[in-house]
């Protein structure tokens, strides 16, 4: 992907897209004030000219060494602020991008949020050369779903108990913007029609989360949780295989003692960013079968799961086994709101386990993640503290 570090100035005749200035900051504070904007965009109230000038201040940093793209929507011949629109989490290694936009009162239905998101798509597909764009509005949101539609993107999955807005959680709808290398054609299915589930507009509200010093050892089924040592290297670089580096990304191939090492050192630390990284080992011989992380979104009271098993432990539902643990350990130890887990949609057995442990399918986000040579897409399953799980 091809990375400018200069925010844009873009434009389509009706609409001009440019950086915040600090003279904005009036007009971004009267907006922002705004009931709807101030509660869709989960703003402070009351949100001051104080915060208006900090925001604005921390919008250029937040390109020039972050991945966020923040932007004003002028009207093309008034030079009025009109909305805002966001470019966020732009990835360079997985080619992504996040859309969110706001528009004032006063300009709403002249098509505003749908010029706005079409101009900085075309800015982010041609010019950055992303290869996902999607747009996450909540369900109850339903003007900004129409935006995203008449954009020309697709829904794609509902993520369940996404966010918290006001004293309540709320459940999100992906829409992303078909891609060339997606094959879109007559055919064509869009990702949402494979969802188990329907959005609901509220959900419990979040817990308070308070994260131990450190991830426990978790047991039971057969199983243990634990931290990695160092005597794990050799079984951990005998174990990852052609079949784990094809649905695992930015694992390296072939697997070295460095790679593991390097591994090894990250896993221990991974806690410090609120990622635990667990060894799954036999819990009567302590054999390494396996490996397992959940990396929280604390903020967002969100998690999300992954694992891996060895060759010769396949076959076994180490997997589910695992799983299990840690889905009680992070609904109900911890106390999050969500649990998430992906899966490439042609790995059938990270599929299987997903739903063997009360995993609901979301939909399919279509070309998210750069597996080995080609772009993958990918099944997304989540787990509420109220879902049935099995036992």
């Amino acid at each position: 992907m091809r990375m400018t570090r200069r925010l844009p100035h873009l434009a389509d005749g009706v609409i001009v897209l440019r950086p915040w200035d600090l003279d904005d900051a009036l007009t971004l504070m009267a907006a922002c004030r705004e009931p709807d904007i101030s509660y869709w965009c989960g703003m402070p109230s009351p949100y001051t000219f104080g915060h208006a000038v900090a925001w604005i201040g921390d919008a250029r940093d937040a390109w020039s060494e972050g991945r966020d793209c923040h932007l004003a929507i002028d009207d093309a011949a008034t030079g009025e602020v009109v909305g805002a629109i966001d470019l966020l989490g732009v990835d360079p290694v997985e080619s992504y991008g996040r859309f969110r936009c706001w528009v004032r009162a006063a300009h709403r239905r002249r098509g505003v949020a749908r010029r706005a998101l079409a101009v900085l798509a075309g800015w982010a597909r041609d010019d950055l050369r992303l290869e996902r764009l999607e747009t996450i509005p909540a369900a109850a949101n339903e003007a900004a779903r129409r935006v995203a539609q008449a954009a020309g993107f697709r829904p794609e999955a509902v993520y369940r108990s996404y966010r918290q807005l006001g004293d309540h959680r709320t459940d999100h709808v992906v829409y992303a913007l078909p891609m060339p290398s997606w094959g879109v054609g007559p055919g064509w299915t869009d990702g949402i029609a494979q969802s188990q589930v329907e959005a609901r507009e509220e959900r419990p509200a979040t817990r308070e989360v308070v994260l131990p010093a450190e991830p426990p050892v978790l047991e039971g089924a057969g199983l243990r949780l634990r931290p990695y040592r160092p005597d794990d290297l050799e079984p951990l670089v005998a174990a990852i295989d052609e079949e784990t580096v094809r649905w695992l990304a930015h694992v390296p191939w072939p697997y070295t003692e460095d790679a593991g090492r390097g591994f090894l050192a990250f896993a221990a630390g991974s806690w410090l960013t609120q990622q635990a990284h667990f060894a799954v080992a036999d819990a009567a011989s302590d054999a390494l079968l396996g490996g397992l992380n959940v990396d929280i979104d604390l903020p967002h009271s969100v998690g999300e799961v992954g694992y891996r098993v060895n060759p010769d432990a396949r076959g076994r539902q180490v997997a589910t086994r695992a799983v299990a643990l840690a889905v009680d350990w992070a609904l109900d130890a911890l106390g999050l709101a969500r649990l998430d887990l992906g899966a490439d949609t042609r790995n059938f057995a990270s599929l299987r386990v997903a739903a063997m442990s009360g995993f609901l399918r979301e939909g399919t986000l279509h070309g998210l993640m750069r597996r080995v040579s080609q772009r993958s897409d990918d099944a997304i399953c989540s787990l509420l503290p109220d879902d049935t799980r099995p036992r």
